[in-house]
């Protein structure tokens, strides 16, 4: 259920689900990964949409230019917008990847199961992972995040996967804005059926101890 929250910027914001007010001693302190353009108002914002009430229980990241050009594989991003926020905290082993976007008229492109595939592909294994924008924008930043956050909990992200699961995202995001108004299109089976594809690719390697060839993929 969606409930509107009166955090003074009227945006619809779902409930966070991410615990911050107490400690997790298993599993440490939450890793909050700011956008780099946020102003001191709008980092009060997400703070607040991810009901964040003491930073102290949290670990606080940036994400810069420098990390959006590392993540994203590009070349030429100086002047971006980096708004896009990301929560990310571990689970216990077979929880998976789980995503909500906590102000969802903000982020307009990147869905829930495109976070989640993107994690996947870089090689994240159960994490729960928040995202949030005070303002509208396309939620690339908040996918760099992911990728930070990991990397500040001493997991080593490859450079390869990660640029393979953002040209994933960006992709599959082109080919719902293409067809948006295709008649019997349905952007959410399209993400579903790449985490079906990869799944079975996954046990395909399990089972042969070797990657598919292209004519299996």
């Amino acid at each position: 259920a969606l409930t509107v929250l009166a955090l003074g910027f009227g945006t619809q914001v779902a409930h966070a689900s991410i615990q911050t007010d107490t400690i997790d001693e298993k599993w440490g302190k939450p890793t909050l990964v700011y956008g780099g353009s946020l102003t001191d108002s709008q980092v009060e914002e997400v703070n607040k949409s991810f009901n964040i009430h003491d930073v102290v229980n949290v670990k606080r990241q940036v994400v810069s230019e420098k990390d959006y050009g590392k993540y994203m594989n590009e070349s030429d991003v100086s002047g971006i917008s980096l708004i896009s926020s990301t929560l990310v905290a571990k689970q216990d082993k077979g929880k998976g990847i789980t995503v909500k976007i906590v102000t969802p008229d903000n982020i307009t492109r990147v869905t829930e199961t495109q976070y989640r595939n993107a994690a996947i592909t870089a090689g994240a294994t159960d994490l729960a992972i928040e995202v949030s924008a005070p303002v509208k924008v396309t939620g690339e930043s908040a996918l760099v995040g992911v990728s930070k956050a990991l990397e500040a909990n001493g997991q080593e992200v490859d450079a390869k996967r990660t640029e393979i699961a953002n040209q994933e995202v960006s992709t599959t995001a082109q080919i719902a804005e293409a067809n948006k108004d295709a008649k019997g299109f349905d952007s959410q089976l399209l993400d579903n059926a790449l985490i079906q594809i990869k799944t079975e690719l996954a046990k395909e390697k399990q089972n042969k101890g070797q990657v598919a060839d292209d004519k299996k993929v």
